[in-house]
């Protein structure tokens, strides 16, 4: 009997230890995207190249596209983007969502 209490104590151990190991690996990726659409989002119309680049060096996000129009997380893997369009007063549009 102590036996079997022994092994299904080790298992549930063991199952928990995996389920919070894989919480915790995954919990990164789960935020990024997060933090990801909460930078897009806050990015307002007017605010200039340099100031919405300082921003995105900040938090680590890579340019991509022709000539810098879409920030990427690179713990996205490139699955969710922020598409930004300048003109000459400055940020006309940001749009956050799944690249095309």
């Amino acid at each position: 009997m102590t036996t079997w209490i022994s092994r299904r104590m080790l298992n549930s151990t063991l199952t928990l230890a995996l389920l919070v190991g894989t919480a915790a690996w995954v919990w990164p990726f789960v935020q990024a995207s997060r933090r990801m659409e909460q930078f897009c989002e806050s990015l307002r119309v007017g605010e200039d190249w340099a100031a919405v680049q300082a921003r995105a060096r900040a938090l680590g996000y890579e340019w991509q596209g022709p000539p810098h129009t879409v920030l990427v997380d690179p713990l996205s893997f490139g699955r969710r983007s922020c598409a930004v369009q300048f003109g000459p007063q400055g940020l006309t549009a940001a749009h956050y969502g799944t690249p095309p």
